[in-house]
């Protein structure tokens, strides 16, 4: 049978007219999809130029059209000289996909004001009159060895945007980052002493994770009216927390969190409410970050040394010592000093404490009192007013107190008159840490006054039966050797134990 197609001439081939011009306008089309892809080359003189040399075309001559004002301008040159056009990578900082709009490149052509569209690769500047001839060089293959090797004119081809990325980071890599000891009244903080354990423990924190420590206490109000930094300045100033992440960790009654760089607490600022005491733990975790004056040392001696690292009386205080003692130095006395805290509890200006010590047994701590020399001066540091009357019928002229107002500085925050209990505790504490010999009660508060003791030896416990020494021992003990106190604070048992 006939092929009907071999009648006409024009199917002997083997695409028709129209077929090949579909082709035909396929090709062209991709070629010029190809061109906008690239960010329009034929419009940009010197990417022409590298698709050019890329393709095994000869050097491009130089031309004022093409260079603008960084060609040669020699007008005793007859011919102008011969430049390579080479492509240059530009440094990727940035991850965005290739073709984003979002960062936007000055050309560095001065005649065309225009910008051009970021992509992978810039054109390098032609050379200004009388600078070398950059070299010919091929396209490095990857990022990093593009950044390595074009340093140089990092200023003059990278993005703007590119820079401010770059910059933001470096600045994010260098922000202070801080651990604040935190006490305020949106929940409770404890008593003096447990707040020095909070923040003696937050302050080592700081060293092991590198951090700048602060305080920040205003319950019942700021502490600074009364302790003042000493040899590290703990006074964060508020425009520094500012548009900074903060996290707020409640860790009271729980022990000490665990912080770490890469995870939950990777925030700017975090702020600690605690109370635990965890000097060893970290001394023994974090050897290294610790300062040399805590090593080889006792818990109290660590306590000691840390607090008077940061803490120093203020001038308010340090003046109303003055008045109480005569203006005579609680350091350098010519009289003995014999001191006693006190802690009975629940009474009726502390109606919401709960019970330490019976008021009835009092007379067995007088009893042991009267056996120290007349010439010596008694003072008693206690949360009851019954006490402080009880203890100036007994030793008359020889007695002194602070005659502040008694509160319990956390349970009782909201009294109007806390601020001023705050001032008494703050003075009782530290007379009590200045004096020859001490008795202590069943109480953080005089536990942390002895620790503050330059003397060591003369210091007594008193839990209501009768007196009993308190020497330090020189050798390591273990837990189970140490005085134990179990104590109901209402909502749970507190287990103390005395060094």
């Amino acid at each position: 049978m006939e092929n009907p197609q071999s009648k006409n001439p024009e199917s002997m081939s083997s695409f028709t007219k129209n077929q090949r011009m579909l082709i035909l306008l396929a090709v062209l089309s991709t070629g010029f999809i190809f061109l906008w892809y690239n960010e329009y080359v034929i419009l940009q003189p010197q990417r022409l130029a590298v698709a050019f040399k890329s393709i095994g075309y000869v050097e491009l001559k130089g031309d004022d059209s093409l260079m603008g004002e960084n060609s040669s301008s020699n007008a005793n040159s007859s011919s102008l000289p011969t430049t390579k056009a080479t492509a240059v990578p530009a440094i990727i900082q940035s991850k965005k996909p290739l073709g984003d709009t979002s960062g936007k490149v000055v050309s560095t052509n001065q005649t065309n004001k225009n910008t051009i569209r970021k992509s992978k690769y810039y054109s390098t500047p032609m050379p200004k009159s009388g600078s070398p001839v950059p070299k010919d060089r091929k396209l490095p293959k990857g990022e990093q060895i593009a950044a390595k090797n074009h340093k140089p004119i990092i200023n003059a081809t990278a993005a703007p945007a590119i820079i401010q990325n770059k910059e933001a980071t470096n600045q994010t890599n260098q922000r202070k980052k801080y651990l604040i000891y935190l006490c305020d009244n949106s929940r409770w903080c404890g008593g003096w002493g447990d707040r020095q354990r909070g923040i003696v423990t937050v302050y080592l924190m700081s060293l092991a994770y590198n951090r700048t420590f602060g305080i920040e206490m205003t319950s019942p109000c700021d502490v600074r009216r009364f302790i003042e930094p000493n040899q590290t300045n703990w006074i964060i100033p508020p425009q520094e927390l500012v548009n900074r992440t903060t996290k707020t960790i409640d860790a009271m009654g729980a022990g000490p969190p665990r912080l770490d760089h890469n995870g939950t607490n990777n925030e700017d600022v975090i702020k600690i409410k605690i109370n635990a005491d965890a000097v060893m733990h970290l001394k023994k975790m974090y050897p290294n970050q610790m300062p040399k004056y805590v090593h080889g040392v006792s818990r109290a001696i660590v306590f000691r040394r840390v607090w008077k690292h940061l803490m120093k009386p203020s001038q308010h205080i340090i003046e109303h010592l003055k008045q109480m003692s005569g203006n005579e130095d609680l350091n350098n006395r010519t009289h003995q000093l014999v001191c006693a805290h006190l802690r009975i509890g629940k009474s009726k200006n502390l109606p919401n404490d709960p019970p330490r010590i019976n008021i009835s047994s009092i007379d067995k701590l007088w009893t042991f009192l009267h056996t120290f020399e007349n010439s010596s001066k008694i003072f008693i540091a206690t949360d009851n007013e019954e006490v402080r009357v009880s203890a100036r019928k007994t030793f008359g002229p020889r007695y002194f107190d602070t005659g502040g107002k008694i509160i319990h500085i956390d349970r009782q925050r909201w009294n109007k008159e806390a601020c001023l209990g705050f001032e008494t505790t703050i003075l009782d504490q530290i007379i009590l840490s200045s004096c020859d010999v001490l008795v202590i009660s069943p109480s953080n508060f005089s536990v942390r006054a002895a620790m503050l003791k330059t003397i060591l030896n003369s210091t007594y416990q008193f839990a209501g039966q009768e007196v009993k020494s308190l020497s330090p021992q020189r050798k390591r003990r273990s837990l189970t050797q140490y005085r134990k106190f179990t104590l109901d604070v209402g909502h749970k048992l507190l287990v103390v134990y005395v060094l």
